[in-house]
């Protein structure tokens, strides 16, 4: 059975784009925050842990440092995370004000 032309199934349907710069996005969940925070201080601890490794050639001391290091900036990051939050989008334009040279 064929459908007509006029009519639009959801697997069809052209989706909206999920950023546009016209309307407003929603703002990112308390978990998505986490989420984000967790998976990069997994890649930047794994680096710093190497790091540390590398120049004090001991790993107990690598691994004190890296420890310390991920919950020190995981708890910075959601913070910062939340903080931008609180910031309304798009209020940061160029200034249209003039600038006078001598």
């Amino acid at each position: 059975m064929s459908r007509p032309h006029n009519v639009v199934c959801a697997e069809t349907a052209p989706r909206p784009l999920r950023h546009s710069m016209s309307q407003p996005t929603e703002k990112e969940s308390k978990t998505r925050s986490v989420l984000k925070g967790l998976t990069w201080r997994v890649l930047a601890t794994t680096t710093t842990f190497l790091l540390a490794w590398l120049l004090a050639k001991d790993m107990n001391v690598a691994g004190t440092i890296a420890a310390a290091e991920f919950f020190i900036k995981l708890a910075i990051y959601y913070l910062h995370e939340r903080a931008w939050q609180l910031v309304p989008r798009g209020i940061f334009r160029k200034s249209n004000a003039q600038t006078t040279t001598a």
